[in-house]
């Protein structure tokens, strides 16, 4: 799936959209060192010799989008 993730670069790190830093940087990236190379300033995820990994693209690009949604159906 070739979507946004909802993982941005507003300066010199990532951060997530709720403002938290990217703790997944190494495994995001599938320890690719081609990537991130600069191509913007979002992140989105696709297919790469089988696995999902992370491409930064210019955000204008038109994607699809994963959301997070937190289930309280578990917490009762």
């Amino acid at each position: 799936m070739d979507s946004w993730i909802g993982l941005t670069k507003p300066g010199s790190d990532w951060f997530w959209n709720d403002d938290t830093s990217n703790p997944l940087a190494h495994d995001l990236w599938c320890d690719n060192p081609q990537e991130p190379n600069g191509d913007g300033t979002c992140a989105h995820t696709q297919l790469r010799h089988g696995a999902m990994c992370g491409n930064d693209l210019n955000c204008d690009n038109t994607k699809k989008f994963l959301c997070e949604y937190v289930c309280s159906l578990w917490n009762n």
